[in-house]
């Protein structure tokens, strides 16, 4: 799921301390950097969902050969996720993933980790520690779990939790991470990339050098938590 970068219709959240230019700068950042990752998993085929719809030019010259880009569609955000996946499911994939392009972070290992549980699973959601969540995947179209929600709230990842098992699904839950919404939110990035010495490796290369040209304007830690649930 991705915007195109316009000033002043992205990230505005992280208005002020950035001005509208600089947030669309650094979600631009975000955007490269979450296409090429995902793109890169082996055994999937990458999509970019992208609105507003005048902007398929800018994606096919943004996403590698390998993407395919296709539009939101209309609705509210929860119309627009249901409406993707039951596009995608109807083109016969068996498992598909949903996210959206503030994760730029986010370790490969986690989307590998999605698809292999899909086998098992029917559900698999990535938890982000504001109470919603990073990605949603599942074996079939399943509109309940996007309508009616109450989005960017704390309680999207519990209402979805709470529809998931009263359908009688099972799920499995990845491990914490956060997304990319606010000033301190980057500045936790910031520091988590000055931190690590070893072990996992960021590949967010150019989100790493815009947020090294904030200077200034950020002054400055991650989970590992694992659930399941059956049937």
């Amino acid at each position: 799921m991705a915007k195109q970068p316009v000033p002043g219709t992205v990230k505005t959240r992280l208005c002020p301390p950035l001005t509208p230019l600089a947030a669309a700068e650094l979600y631009g950042a975000f955007l490269r950097d979450t296409v090429l990752n995902v793109s890169g998993i082996r055994d999937a085929d990458c999509f970019v969902a992208y609105d507003p719809e005048t902007a398929g030019d800018f994606f096919s010259r943004m996403a590698p050969e390998r993407v395919r880009c296709i539009a939101q569609g209309d609705g509210d955000l929860g119309g627009k996720l249901s409406g993707i996946a039951e596009r995608l499911f109807s083109m016969g994939y068996g498992k598909v993933i949903l996210m959206g392009s503030d994760t730029p972070h986010l370790p490969a290992e986690y989307l590998t980790k999605a698809l292999r549980r899909l086998d098992f699973r029917d559900v698999v959601l990535g938890p982000c520690d504001d109470g919603g969540y990073y990605l949603i995947g599942s074996r079939q179209h399943l509109p309940a779990l996007f309508s009616d929600m109450p989005w960017s709230t704390s309680r999207v990842l519990s209402m979805t939790l709470e529809r998931t098992r009263g359908k009688g699904l099972s799920g499995y839950l990845l491990p914490v991470w956060y997304d990319l919404d606010t000033i301190e939110d980057v500045r936790r990035l910031a520091g988590d990339m000055a931190s690590y010495t070893g072990g996992y490796q960021f590949t967010c290369p150019r989100t790493e050098r815009a947020i090294a040209g904030l200077g200034e304007v950020l002054g400055a830690g991650s989970h590992t938590e694992e659930t399941t649930w059956r049937k």
